[in-house]
């Protein structure tokens, strides 16, 4: 419905907004579906798609370069020891709530690390392990990628995909 070609240095993300709204300029995209790959993910997309045009994301999660740690049913995270790490109070920063796990063997005065981590043996009051997890409190984050309404309506974009690429064949041939 509208195109925006961008020099390669310029992400997809970054010009995603301005195309948006440039649509529903001349076509109201309300109540609209944002279908895209990984390189859309990011936070103001989902909240602009969502404030101003009522719509939802259905975009794979993009991870960049986020750890899984090893979660108990429960989401309590495993130490290095293979012991269940226990909260730790939560601090929001950049934006985001994190919740923080600590060893349970943090606070032993005479108590041996099983897998001798470096942060056990600090010399300081506060020692042993801890991880940190993101609480899903935005839209981004919130999403059950692996539902099966996600995963049929993300078909559709890699459907879209193989349907542009055998366009393109065509263009190139002359038979377009």
């Amino acid at each position: 419905m509208y195109e925006m070609t961008t020099t390669a240095e310029v992400h997809d993300a970054t010009v995603a907004l301005d195309i948006l709204a440039a649509t529903h300029s001349f076509q109201p995209i309300t109540d609209c579906t944002f279908l895209a790959d990984k390189g859309y993910d990011v936070k103001n997309i989902y909240n602009q798609v969502k404030d101003l045009y009522n719509g939802e994301c259905i975009i794979p999660l993009n991870k960049r370069n986020s750890k899984n740690p090893k979660l108990l049913p429960q989401g309590n995270p495993i130490c290095e020891a293979g012991l269940a790490m226990w909260k730790d109070g939560k601090f929001s920063d950049c934006g985001r709530t994190r919740q923080k796990f600590c060893c349970p063997l943090k606070s032993s005065k005479d108590t041996v690390c099983p897998c001798h981590h470096k942060n056990f043996y600090n010399g300081k009051k506060h020692r042993g392990c801890t991880k940190y997890l993101t609480i899903p409190d935005d839209l981004r984050l919130s999403i059950d990628r692996d539902s099966k309404y996600f995963e049929s309506n993300y078909s559709l974009r890699t459907e879209c995909e193989r349907y542009n690429s055998r366009l393109k064949i065509l263009v190139r041939s002359g038979c377009g």
